[in-house]
């Protein structure tokens, strides 16, 4: 399905020179049809924190993905218990993959902040009373579409890990934004993430790299990056 007014939803991704550009069926994801480039290339231009900060949601993937592969040590033990590492180190490169990924899907939906989800979510079931949001199902609909693209299934990693790192990420992200981060991420962690300062092309570009480095390493196909 190509012809955009045959779509339901259309919406269509960054075309260059290097890039083709597709349009993509909101209400009817196709995995065939995602491009890692043209998701690396809107997420280095989609910024955390709905614009406020300048940190785009490339980098916060990339440097979160760094952090899991630096520190797996770390933060297998404190997840997983003492003497579990040994064997939670299987899923270091599955888990940094999994976090490089876990916002993805924002290259086609769109990054919608934290409060307005809570907020969303609020207003739905006060108004319906159903648990789940459609932006939510969106969302879900369209990083199960990825998840398949990129051979998550075929990957040991760990939710409860790219999670806790997501986290770690946004308190840093916050401090580095807004000079406080208070108590929405939870206790600060032993370990901090070290906040970089990027250009638009080389969150792209830097995306792009880990992406090929991950994907090498767990023995996934590796679609063109032209990194």
């Amino acid at each position: 399905m190509t012809d955009p007014y045959s779509m339901r939803c259309p919406i269509q991704t960054h075309r260059s020179p290097y890039i083709a550009g597709t349009w993509h069926d909101l209400l009817n994801p196709v995995p065939e049809r995602i491009d890692i480039r043209e998701v690396a290339y809107h997420l280095a231009r989609i910024n955390r924190f709905v614009g406020a900060s300048e940190i785009s949601v490339a980098q916060h993937c990339v440097e979160g993905a760094e952090y899991i592969l630096e520190r797996w040590t770390d933060i297998a033990t404190r997840s997983h218990g003492r003497g579990a590492s040994t064997t939670a180190a299987l899923l270091r490169e599955g888990t940094a993959y999994a976090f490089l990924l876990h916002d993805a899907h924002e290259a086609i939906v769109g990054d919608v902040s934290s409060p307005a989800k809570r907020a969303m979510h609020a207003i739905q079931r006060a108004d319906y009373d159903v648990f789940e949001n459609p932006w939510r199902k969106l969302e879900n609909m369209w990083a199960e579409a990825f998840a398949t693209r990129f051979e998550l299934d075929r990957v040991a990693h760990s939710p409860g890990i790219v999670h806790q790192v997501d986290m770690k990420m946004g308190r840093e992200e916050a401090e580095v934004t807004f000079h406080q981060a208070g108590d929405l991420y939870g206790p600060e962690m032993a370990h901090q993430v070290m906040v970089g300062s990027y250009t638009v092309a080389q969150a792209e570009g830097n995306y792009l790299r880990m992406y090929k480095r991950l994907a090498t390493a767990l023995g996934l196909t590796v679609h063109p990056t032209g990194a």
